[in-house]
């Protein structure tokens, strides 16, 4: 190979990075409609890590906190470098059939009677080796909305986007609250790093001396025990929370979480790539598959972490072939023979985040994915706009405006021009039930339906986001318990969801809604969007 070969082989890289880089700003300059809007090339300036190369702006960061006197500032959740392993962390030795790694668990389920797509273009596109992160511009884009969490950027978005100190404040208290109730018991080898839904509360609520057994459960019951058989999915919503805020597993402060509940959740992985319960009957549940693989692919973005990089291929060849015909998910990892096909808008929201994550750490996804997507969710709106639970089965055409709060944020994220009529529709149905947490006892207030509806709304910004905004920062910070004890920092389990799912999800979802500011840049959700738009075609509907 010649020199000027060899040149062009070490700059053409370089070359496609500026770019890209120029590309975005460009972008930015044009279709800013959030608070990001007033953004020019002054203002990006001081975005540096988005401005400058990963490496400089690594330096860059570690440099100006150690000139301030502080600790240094977190790896730049773009900047890939592969963090410490944990396995020498654990408090015991794992059993081969457990591995850290995600090494066969010994409870592998039965094969399932359906015979799986291959996908063998997810396959292809899986390339062993690379680093994650590496791609097209889209998945740069999609990557740099990850930035907000840095230390760097983290007060400028949360200033921008509608946070305040007091909502800051709030999802501390709910992180330092998760970290005291998670299982880090060091005996607790099956259990290690988990959230236990109905027995977290036992460590500072112990059985009284003589205590009838029924009178203790009902105590227990009373701090908003969750489900027995959900611990995998809560372990995935809390570890969310972490990371959402931009800790990882090698922050001083809760790494020793993030790190053990990343861990939990890759000892769970099986041999097909699911991610499965050990408390759930046989079939698994794709709820805990979805938010598994959602948090390891949202940390592997986050981080550049490469270890992750098996455990996300592996979840997602699995994930997309569960996909129904009709283009959703439904319940079960491994269906029975002949199950008629169901698309489940709860379920598919969390697939669909997670899919989005994975290719943010630059897996890349075959096109007829999002094709079905847009199917699932056009069948699964009403005519006004309405969300719809499912198109079959259990919940069959049930609405709610936590579906139709899914349903819109799932549109905007693929990249669906928000002046079509449905986008319209949906957010006048959102904004006629701000949020109150002592109302939240119905699919229409539950902070379920707040966590997507803070995610789509801040997508576009402006007065309908400020005004969501004004009460979702009010119920939350007034509700969260704020009195000295075991409890303070949580939020009480009697929402809607909440009855069924507990204080640890509660305080959880709590802190996600809370984290909207930071945890994804959502003017780099919208180009990321952008760059899926083509699958609704030319014709959307929109209005001129």
């Amino acid at each position: 190979m010649s020199a000027g070969e060899n040149m062009k082989r070490e700059t053409g890289p370089a070359v496609v990075f500026a770019i890209a880089i120029h590309l975005i700003a460009f972008t930015l300059l044009l279709n800013s409609r959030t608070a990001m809007r007033a953004l020019n090339l002054e203002t990006m300036a001081q975005y540096q890590p988005l401005a400058l190369s990963l490496a400089e702006a690594k330096d860059k960061n570690v440099a100006e906190e150690a000139a301030a006197g502080g600790e240094p500032a977190p790896q730049n959740p773009a900047v890939e470098q592969p963090l410490p392993s944990t396995s020498d962390q654990l408090p015991f030795t794992l059993p081969k059939n457990a591995s850290v790694r995600g090494d066969t668990p010994s409870n592998t389920p039965p094969t399932p009677t359906q015979a799986a797509d291959p996908m063998e273009d997810l396959s292809s596109s899986l390339s062993k080796g690379a680093p994650l992160g590496t791609g097209t511009q889209g998945v740069a884009i999609a990557r740099a909305a990850y930035h907000g969490r840095s230390k760097a950027l983290r007060s400028r978005a949360l200033e921008d986007n509608g946070g305040s100190k007091q909502t800051e404040e709030a999802v501390l208290d709910g992180l330092r609250w998760l970290a005291s109730v998670q299982d880090l018991r060091p005996a607790s080898k099956e259990s290690y790093g988990r959230w236990d839904g109905d027995e977290f509360m036992t460590g500072y609520l112990p059985r009284g001396e003589g205590e009838n057994l029924f009178a203790y459960r009902d105590r227990c019951a009373a701090e908003g025990a969750g489900s027995p058989v959900r611990d995998l999915g809560l372990t995935a919503f809390a570890t969310l929370a972490f990371t959402g805020a931009g800790y990882t597993r090698s922050s001083p402060d809760f790494g020793r979480n993030v790190a053990a509940s990343l861990d939990y959740i890759v000892r769970t992985q099986d041999a097909e790539g699911c991610f499965l319960s050990r408390q759930m009957a046989s079939g698994g549940d794709m709820y805990d598959h979805a938010l598994s693989l959602l948090t390891l692919a949202d940390y592997a973005a986050m981080s550049g972490d490469t270890e992750l990089r098996a455990p996300v291929e592996k979840g997602l060849k699995f994930l997309i072939s569960r996909q129904q015909p009709t283009g959703g998910w439904d319940y079960r990892c491994y269906p029975t023979a002949n199950e008629p096909p169901r698309s489940d808008m709860s379920i598919t929201g969390f697939a669909l985040a997670a899919i989005l994550s994975a290719r943010a750490a630059g897996v890349e996804i075959p096109s007829q994915v999002f094709a079905r997507l847009r199917s699932c969710i056009e069948t699964n709106t009403q005519a006004d706009g309405a969300g719809m639970y499912a198109d079959a089965g259990i919940g069959v055409r049930r609405t709610s405006l936590g579906m139709t709060a899914v349903n819109l944020f799932c549109r905007r994220v693929l990249g669906q021009s928000f002046d079509h009529d449905v986008h319209k529709r949906q957010v006048a149905a959102l904004r006629r039930s701000l949020p109150d947490y002592a109302q939240a006892n119905d699919l229409d207030t539950d902070p379920y339906q707040w966590y997507y509806t803070g995610m789509a709304l801040i997508m576009e910004g402006g007065e309908e986001w400020q005004r969501y905004n004004v009460e979702l920062k009010r119920t939350l910070v007034e509700h969260q318990d704020k009195a000295e004890g075991p409890r303070k920092g949580s939020w009480p389990a009697t929402s809607y969801y909440g009855k069924n799912y507990g204080r640890v999800y509660s305080t959880a979802i709590s802190c996600l809604c809370l984290e909207v500011y930071y945890r994804h840049l959502p003017e780099f959700m919208r180009i990321s969007g952008r760059s899926l738009s083509h699958i609704w075609g030319e014709d959307e509907g929109a209005e001129d």
